[in-house]
């Protein structure tokens, strides 16, 4: 019998923001910060003009089940923020829930602004077909579009999985549950939006204060 601790319950990351700790490496703050249970640092950089430098963001992952309110780096006492990690994006077909490895179309795989079968294979070359969003089926943007409504609905759902420590089958339903059905949004218009003359139903005033009231048919 062979005993092995899970590889994401007995961790939790978190994230801190800090401009002292630009000039920092990750290794320094590794080695200060494992006394508050830091078993990894990541340093958040950034790319411009070939030049690469640390933005003062810090990923930090803690080997207790919950992430600390605040920690304590020198002088520097800091506020600890929830990880929120990305959705997770199929790099074949697109599609949020999963990965290319478990993708059907991972011998096949598309392009990721027309959604036709993949031309593009240098980062230095860019689709200009129309734009298609596979997710969202609407036209105008891709499918890494950030302001697609099926990445923030997905986004929404990491939130809810990270912030109140449910499943990720869990954090769907609640997500479900604080979204519009057809229904809800069908049983909130009025009825003098109705033209129709013919039906007592939409007439109801009309059918109280005459005479002859109008007959449903």
């Amino acid at each position: 019998i062979v005993v092995t601790e899970h590889k994401t319950k007995n961790s939790c990351k978190g994230v801190v923001s800090a401009y002292e700790l630009k000039n920092e490496s990750s290794e320094t703050l590794l080695d200060y910060l494992q006394t508050q249970n830091v078993i990894e640092v990541r340093m958040h950089q950034k790319t411009i003009n070939g030049n690469t430098f640390n933005t003062g963001l810090v990923f930090i992952t803690f080997g207790t089940n919950t992430p600390p309110e605040h920690l304590t780096i020198g002088l520097l006492r800091v506020r600890v923020r929830p990880y929120i990690p990305p959705p997770m994006r199929c790099f074949s077909c697109h599609r949020y829930g999963h990965t290319s490895k478990n993708c059907n179309t991972k011998d096949s795989p598309k392009c990721y602004n027309c959604n036709n079968d993949k031309h593009i294979h240098n980062k230095e070359d860019k689709c200009t077909n129309q734009a298609v969003c596979v997710n969202c089926n609407e036209l105008g943007h891709n499918s890494y579009n950030r302001n697609c409504s099926e990445f923030k609905r997905q986004t929404d759902i990491q939130t809810i999985k990270v912030t109140q420590n449910v499943s990720l089958a869990e954090a769907v339903k609640r997500s479900n549950l604080n979204r519009s059905t057809y229904a809800q949004v069908t049983s909130t218009q009025t009825e003098t939006a109705c033209k129709c003359h013919h039906c007592a139903y939409h007439n109801k005033k009309e059918a109280t204060t005459t005479n002859n009231p109008v007959t449903a048919t």
